[in-house]
C-alpha cells in the first residue's frame, strides 16, 4: 500500500491579508497544503507605530515559533515585517515574484485639495502605519498631521469611509491582493521614485527549518530570483543603517543588465529632513556606495520637495 504523504503545514498570521498570502502559497506549491493560523504580538498591540524589520518580529516571531516547535513546516510572511537578522535554526527559502511597490494615499471626499503636493486640505489627519510614512509626509507636505492608523486594511478603510481620518496611506499590494476597490474615496499612486517604499514591500518571505528539505524544495518552485537579489540588497542596507540610527528607513533595488543594480534609498535625519541618494552599480559594490551616497545626502541641505508624487488612480 502507498502510503500518503502528510501536507505541508503553513504557518501564518490569521488577518484577510496574511490568509491571502499563505492561501496563494499553498495554493502554487504544487503539493497538499494546510494552514496553521497563529495570533502575532503586532495583532495585539495596536498603540505604537511600526519600523518594519526593525521591529525585532513584533508580526512574525509567533509565525517562526510555530516552526520551531513542530507545529508547521513553513512560515509566510509580508518580507518587510521579517527581521533584518534571522533566527539562525531557520531559513527564507523563497521570494515570489513581487508585487508593485508603491503606497497609495486615500483621501476622504470632503478632504480633497487638487492644487496641494499631497492633495488633502491643510491641517488633515492622515492615517499612517508607519515612520518611514509619517517622516515623507513631513517632507512633502509638512502641515498635515500624521496620526498613528493600525488594524488590518478592511479596518482602515473603514475608518477613513466614517470620516475618523481626511486621508489614510496603505500599500497597493495589500489592496490589489484582497480585491479591494477605490469606492468612496480619491485614490493616488505615489510615485515609488520619490516616495520610496520599505525594505521588502510588496514582496512575500517564506522561511523553512534548517534541514528541512521536502518543505524547503517545494517553497523554492515559488522563488523568482530577481526579486530574491533585490530585496536581500533591501535587507542589507536596513541592516547596515539600523547598525547606527533608529530613524524612519526606505530602500528599493531594481536589477538592471548582467550585475548592474538600481539602489534607492532614504532616512529621516538628525533636524527632521528627508534625505535621500539614488546609485546604480554593479551588485559587489554598491550596497558599500548607496550607504556613502545617503550619508553624503544626510549633511547637505538637499532640495525641497516641489513636485508631487501624486498619480491619480481609479483603481488598485
Amino acid at each position: 500500500m502507498t502510503q500518503t504523504k502528510a501536507p505541508i503545514r503553513i504557518s501564518t498570521r490569521s488577518s484577510r491579508l496574511a490568509l491571502w498570502q499563505a492561501r496563494w502559497v499553498a495554493a502554487n506549491l504544487g503539493v497538499p497544503a494546510v494552514l496553521h493560523q497563529v495570533t502575532s504580538t503586532g495583532d495585539r498591540v495596536l498603540d505604537i507605530p511600526l519600523q518594519g524589520g526593525s521591529d525585532q518580529g513584533f508580526f512574525t516571531k509567533e509565525i517562526e515559533q510555530a516552526i520551531l516547535e513542530g507545529a508547521a513546516d513553513l512560515a509566510v510572511h509580508s518580507l518587510k515585517d521579517l527581521p533584518t537578522t534571522l533566527d539562525p535554526r531557520l531559513a527564507l527559502v523563497a521570494v515570489p515574484r513581487r508585487e508593485t511597490v508603491e503606497d497609495v494615499l486615500l483621501v476622504h471626499p470632503d478632504w480633497v485639495d487638487d492644487s496641494r503636493r499631497l492633495p488633502v486640505k491643510e491641517g488633515g489627519v492622515i492615517g499612517a502605519t508607519s515612520l518611514r510614512r509619517r517622516a515623507l509626509l513631513g517632507h512633502f507636505q509638512p502641515d498635515l498631521q500624521p496620526t498613528l492608523l493600525r488594524g488590518n486594511v478592511p479596518t482602515r478603510l473603514e475608518r477613513l469611509r466614517q470620516g475618523d481620518f481626511a486621508a489614510i496611506l496603505l500599500a497597493r499590494a495589500g489592496l490589489r491582493r484582497l480585491e479591494a476597490t477605490v469606492e468612496g474615496f480619491v485614490a493616488f499612486a505615489l510615485d515609488p521614485k520619490r516616495w520610496l517604499p520599505a525594505p521588502g514591500q510588496a514582496a512575500l518571505g517564506v522561511e523553512s527549518l534548517l534541514g528541512s528539505e521536502a518543505a524547503a524544495v517545494a517553497a523554492r518552485s515559488l522563488d523568482h530570483p530577481p526579486t530574491h537579489r533585490a530585496v536581500l540588497l533591501e535587507r542589507g542596507l536596513m541592516a547596515r543603517f539600523e547598525a547606527g540610527c533608529h530613524a524612519p528607513f526606505a530602500a528599493w533595488a531594481t536589477m538592471g543588465h548582467g550585475d548592474e543594480v538600481t539602489l534607492r534609498l532614504g532616512c529621516a535625519t538628525d533636524d527632521g529632513r528627508w534625505a535621500a541618494a539614488t546609485v546604480t552599480a554593479p551588485a559587489a559594490t554598491a550596497e558599500n556606495e548607496a550607504m556613502a551616497a545617503l550619508e553624503a545626502a544626510k549633511v547637505s541641505p538637499g532640495p525641497a520637495a516641489h513636485e508631487s508624487p501624486c498619480v491619480p488612480i481609479s483603481s488598485f
